[in-house]
């Protein structure tokens, strides 16, 4: 993987990272809810000063529905 010249961590890491925690989440049986907190609160550290640069599309307004997204397509159907 390529870090982008600024040093700031790649949009492919975050979706890495992101699909991990939806993964663990779902083999732990994890609340969708909870685990839009969680996730969202385990990655920030790395992502959201990033991510937070302009008013349209900030960190915390995202990641849920990111969460959501990678949830919908990785769990089981019931």
């Amino acid at each position: 993987m390529i870090a982008p010249a600024s040093g700031e961590p790649s949009f492919r890491g975050y979706l890495t990272d992101l699909v991990d925690g939806v993964k663990k989440g779902i083999a732990a049986k994890t609340p969708l809810d909870d685990m839009k907190k969680s996730i969202g609160d385990a990655l920030a550290a790395k992502y959201e000063a990033g991510m937070s640069k302009y008013p349209l599309g900030r960190y915390r307004d995202r990641i849920g529905v990111n969460v959501e997204h990678v949830h919908a397509k990785l769990a089981p159907k019931s």
